[in-house]
């Protein structure tokens, strides 16, 4: 589907008048939870909107791993009418080029809450000039700076330029919001496949001969915006339906498949009062353990992402990957800083006295990877992509911040001032602490790592790094169910990132559990037994 293509019907126009404002068409279908008593300019009454969701997200989903992709990229085409939502306003920015629209009813499926529940900067909302989208995921210059005709999605806000200088003229103009028809949406993040509500998207997938004849599982995993769920959503291949299930923002399906034709067909179904339903992954599984992707892979991150350890010795078990991993209590709370200090239009910088050795930067002279665990909020939501580097954060903005030192130098999300919007910024631990270099602890952190039984095994090994050189240790005791086997303290000299083989007194197998408690700031990279 081309871009041109994009919310097709049933936009009204809108009219540039120089110097004061421009009305945009706003339209939404959207499950009938509420609320918005709005009237589009035909005086009709406006469907109601969806209210915003926690970010918090809740991981149900099963992990498929490591599945191997199809060449050819399916089809899709959807059916159904596009959502509505009633008329809104855009105001001219202080700019020469910016205009800026208020969605703060449609927060629940901005950039910014998409990402922090894990489905990754991936808004389907688009801005519109003559009828022909302009470009997407713009960076501030663009639709700031410059008439470059292009929009960014925020919290709170839409911004955009109109294309070359039409920001000043006299001739009209007509602009729209709506949501994309494109299949798949291409975003940073990697191709989305969104199922509004009361469509249907139907998939076309060529299986290249492979596999053909043979039965299988297909599993799709979806995310949803929304917190409560009126109707369920269906896939269906051939005559076979089945509804997907879970807790939001997570929502699976498995359909049996007696025996795939050349191109498999399948249709995702989101019926009227459904979830606004984006489609992660479709995979096909089959009894003797292969695993075929359907769809490309996506560079979000993973709802429950795992450390990216080193490769082990023969005959060990690392059981960092396959186990249970839980913390006895919540991250402890970091000092907030007394004051926040403006460095741009949209940038702010706070000082984290004493915590420059877990920043981006000294994490990354450490272990390697650039991964500080301090997070930011703004209004109790954290701000979206953490680690950034701070070039990308001066230049493209767009909620980014970066840790370095004892400076977080941050960006707001809609490109307003932190020192006028008069929004709260906090920082925080984050609490899910694994990165792709590891794990971290924190200051007073218990850590309970609860394997399946293994095999008998002669050795922990374990290798960890001090955030600070020198300063802190961890004490380590395995047990086998539910009795200890060993206890061991490591000192900051061990804790360098090096492989410490310890002995087991019992290698018996059985059900084992590892507790680690660390006195300072670590990153666990690795633990397994060895022979």
């Amino acid at each position: 589907m081309k871009r041109s293509d994009v919310i097709a019907a049933g936009l009204l126009s809108a009219t540039v008048v120089a110097g004061l404002f421009l009305v945009v068409q706003l339209f939404i279908d959207s499950p009938p939870e509420p609320t918005v008593g709005a009237e589009t300019l035909t005086g009709e009454e406006a469907a109601p909107v969806v209210p915003a969701v926690s970010a918090e997200p809740s991981p149900e989903a099963t992990e498929v791993s490591p599945p191997s992709s199809l060449s050819d990229v399916p089809q899709g085409v959807r059916s159904g009418d596009l959502p509505r939502i009633p008329a809104v306003k855009a105001e001219r920015t202080t700019s020469e080029c910016g205009y800026t629209v208020d969605i703060s009813e449609l927060t629940w499926i901005s950039h910014p809450n998409l990402a922090a529940i894990g489905l990754g900067r991936s808004s389907p909302l688009v801005v519109l000039e003559d009828g022909a989208p302009l470009r997407g995921f713009a960076s501030r210059r663009e639709f700031e700076m410059q008439c470059s005709g292009a929009f960014a999605v925020g919290r709170n806000t839409i911004r955009f330029s109109p294309s070359e200088n039409k920001a000043s003229a006299v001739a009209a103009d007509t602009y729209a919001v709506g949501f994309s028809e494109e299949l798949p949406l291409v975003t940073p993040d990697g191709d989305v496949w969104w199922v509004y509500t009361d469509t249907t998207v139907a998939l076309s997938v060529p299986l290249d001969g492979v596999s053909v004849g043979r039965p299988a599982t297909l599993k799709l995993k979806a995310g949803t915006p929304q917190n409560r769920i009126q109707a369920l959503p269906t896939v269906t291949v051939g005559d076979v339906s089945v509804e997907l299930q879970g807790e939001p923002p997570w929502l699976l399906a498995e359909l049996p498949i007696d025996a795939l034709s050349e191109t498999l067909e399948i249709d995702v179904t989101s019926p009227q009062h459904g979830p606004y339903l984006l489609v992660q992954e479709i995979t096909l599984d089959f009894e003797d353990g292969d695993v075929v992707s359907l769809l490309s892979e996506r560079a979000v991150a993973p709802e429950n992402p795992q450390p990216v350890v080193a490769p082990l010795p023969d005959g060990t078990v690392n059981i960092l990957n396959d186990s249970s991993v839980s913390f006895a209590s919540p991250p402890p709370s970091l000092a907030q800083p007394q004051e926040i200090k403006p460095v741009g239009e949209f940038l702010g910088r706070m000082e984290l006295a004493g915590l420059a050795y877990i920043s981006g930067t000294e994490v990354r002279n450490r272990i390697g990877d650039r991964n500080s665990p301090v997070r930011i909020l703004e209004d109790g939501v954290p701000l979206p992509v953490p680690n950034a580097s701070c070039n990308s954060v001066k230049e493209d903005g767009g909620g980014q911040y970066c840790h370095s030192r004892e400076v977080l130098t941050f960006s707001t999300v809609d490109g307003s001032s932190p020192s006028a919007n008069t929004r709260e910024y906090t920082v925080l631990l984050d609490a899910q602490r694994s990165f792709s270099g590891g794990w971290w602890l924190y200051p007073g952190d218990q850590m309970s790592v609860q394997a399946a039984t293994v095999a008998a095994q002669g050795h922990v090994l374990i290798a960890a790094t001090v955030a600070e050189p020198g300063v802190g240790n961890l004490s380590m005791t395995v047990l086998r169910e539910g009795d200890a086997l060993l206890s061991q303290e490591l000192s900051a000299s061990e804790l360098e990132g090096q492989s410490n083989l310890i002995p087991l007194s019992d290698i018996s197998a059985g059900q084992i559990t590892v507790q680690l408690v660390a006195s300072d700031y670590v990153v666990l990279q690795n633990l397994a037994f060895a022979p």
